[in-house]
């Protein structure tokens, strides 16, 4: 039960690290690779307890996190310590944070903040480990937006435009598939559960 995304690193007496699970170094030596490519973006993303209620000062459903420190305005702040953020990545990020949180409030309401409340990017995130030059941020949502909620898969596909616009530019805007073109299908529309009560099952 350990989490990639909070990684607990300790020392041995020869100064090399130590996880508490042997694959937490496996997957980091998978996600170095992948992310010394060109033009690599890293985005872990972590759902969360969100107590996301009217009189809740923590009102926000999507927290961002790209490096230590708090911002008590929410806003993002690029002179923080350990940003993990390269300097040629920030007005992508800008540009995609405004318009991503623009998007999310005029279709569900949902808020956004950058590192307003504390901060994950520490020794323990995935991160934070990296240091191959990659650019990333870390998303944390509140679980109530995306566990049972219909509007889990609208939220994935703005953000996945977002992160495509912004951040792939030169592939941007994606091809759908012509197999999923036909005029019976819901693009564009939410999706909720309704459907399992058409299926059939065997008893």
């Amino acid at each position: 039960m350990t989490s990639y995304y909070n990684i607990e690193v300790l020392k041995n007496d020869k100064g090399e690290n130590i996880y508490q699970d042997e694959n937490i170094a496996l997957f980091l030596d998978d996600l170095k690779k992948l992310s010394n490519r060109p033009n690599s973006v890293v985005i872990p993303i972590i759902a969360a307890d969100g107590r996301i209620t009217s009189d809740d000062p923590k009102n926000e459903h999507l927290h961002f996190h790209f490096g230590q420190g708090k911002n008590a305005d929410g806003l993002p702040n690029y002179n923080c310590e350990g940003r993990t953020l390269t300097d040629e990545s920030i007005p992508a990020f800008e540009n995609m944070y405004k318009e991503l949180g623009e998007a999310l409030e005029a279709k569900y309401g949902y808020k956004t903040e950058v590192q307003k409340y504390g901060s994950l990017i520490k020794n323990k995130n995935v991160l934070y480990h990296l240091n191959n030059g990659a650019t990333g941020f870390c998303i944390r949502i509140a679980c109530k937006i995306v566990t049972w909620n219909v509007n889990y898969i609208g939220t994935a596909k703005i953000m996945a435009e977002q992160f495509a616009k912004h951040f792939s530019p030169d592939h941007f805007p994606l091809s759908i598939p012509e197999d999923m073109q036909q005029p019976d299908r819901l693009l564009g529309h939410d999706y909720g559960y309704g459907f399992y009560k058409d299926l059939q099952t065997d008893k």
